[in-house]
């Protein structure tokens, strides 16, 4: 009985004493040409974090991750409309984004939820004009493949829920 309890301690302590060894390689762009990235998607390529377009949503969007990847093997140029940093962002609905704060409900019980940054998004940023630069980044949020062919899409003209302010 010690015996085996003896050779069992041993293996056990070999197993845990063993360390995985970690092989980091050469980042190499294989056939690829990184300087040429066009990223098209809808609201995670575009960085809505918390329900809105923000600025820390945009800077870990999927495709701005995806762009600091590729520029470790070359890729240069990634251009993304960026909202401001100290913007409270913009949902589609016009509404700001959500932070984690306390809130109490009807039952007078406070405790951790989601609530808004502000009592409105940032409305200003739909009136801005930074389109002078060539982007790069064409993530719209709240895109789906079926909007692409709607006629005026992005015309507040037509009507709450027909447009898309983004687009």
């Amino acid at each position: 009985m010690k015996q085996s309890t003896l050779l069992f301690s041993i293996c056990l302590l070999l197993v845990v004493s063993c360390k995985p060894k970690q092989v980091t390689g050469e980042a190499d762009a294989g056939e690829i040409d990184p300087s040429v990235y066009v990223a098209i998607g809808g609201s995670s390529t575009a960085g809505v974090l918390d329900d809105a377009l923000s600025f820390e949503g945009q800077e870990n969007s999927l495709a701005s991750i995806l762009a600091n990847q590729l520029a470790m093997v070359g890729g240069t140029g990634f251009s993304q409309p960026l909202m401001s940093e100290s913007s409270v962002g913009v949902s589609i609905d016009g509404k700001s984004k959500f932070n984690l704060g306390y809130k109490t409900d009807c039952k007078g019980v406070t405790s951790l939820s989601p609530i808004r940054a502000a009592a409105s998004g940032d409305q200003a940023s739909w009136n801005s004009n930074m389109y002078s630069l060539p982007f790069r980044n064409m993530g719209i949020p709240n895109l789906k493949s079926t909007d692409f062919s709607t006629v005026g899409y992005g015309n507040p003209a037509n009507g709450a829920g027909n447009y898309n302010p983004y687009y």
